[in-house]
């Protein structure tokens, strides 16, 4: 089963992503942002989309995602970490709907302090980047969301662990 984990940037997509694989060692994580960096000899997603453009870079988001589809059994899980560039067109979004979807949310509070040692950025911009009317209610419609406010990594990977195996009929390893 293919499972696209979206969310803010800074949310804690990457960890908790990584943190399941290491705790239930029976999934695929995929950082969609570094594969397309690396398929296109970049250094980041950033500088892909600098280089060659956004069409380019949604592109490759899209067959990166359809080849690890191909690839995927009915006993296997690949969990996606859908970094916040590809939300940002309506088309995009809409695409990346045909799959099933954890949404980690978090408040415009804690996103900014986890980001802001990340990238420097306005709580202003980070609003606007990530806390769009649109890009909330593209979150609220994913087949599960987890509320990350005040969870560390642990309790955010068990939710997601339940979500999967509850919802999604997929046992942890563990």
């Amino acid at each position: 089963m293919l499972i696209l984990i979206i969310g803010p940037s800074a949310v804690g997509k990457s960890a908790t992503t990584h943190r399941y694989a290491e705790k239930y060692g029976n999934c695929t994580v995929v950082n969609l942002d570094d594969a397309v960096a690396q398929l296109n000899g970049t250094e980041t997603a950033f500088q892909t989309v600098k280089q060659f453009g956004w069409e380019k870079f949604f592109q490759d988001c899209q067959t990166l995602i359809m080849n690890y589809e191909l690839r995927d059994t009915s006993d296997s899980l690949t969990l996606i970490d859908v970094g916040e560039g590809m939300l940002w067109q309506e088309a995009s979004r809409k695409w990346l709907s045909r799959y099933k979807r954890i949404a980690l949310v978090a408040s415009l509070e804690e996103v900014f302090s986890r980001r802001h040692g990340v990238l420097r950025l306005s709580l202003e911009d980070v609003y606007r980047y990530s806390f769009s009317g649109e890009r909330i209610q593209y979150f609220r419609n994913c087949e599960a969301v987890i509320d990350c406010n005040g969870l560390s990594i642990e309790q955010v990977v068990d939710k997601m662990a339940s979500i999967i195996q509850d919802d999604f009929h997929i046992a942890p390893l563990s």
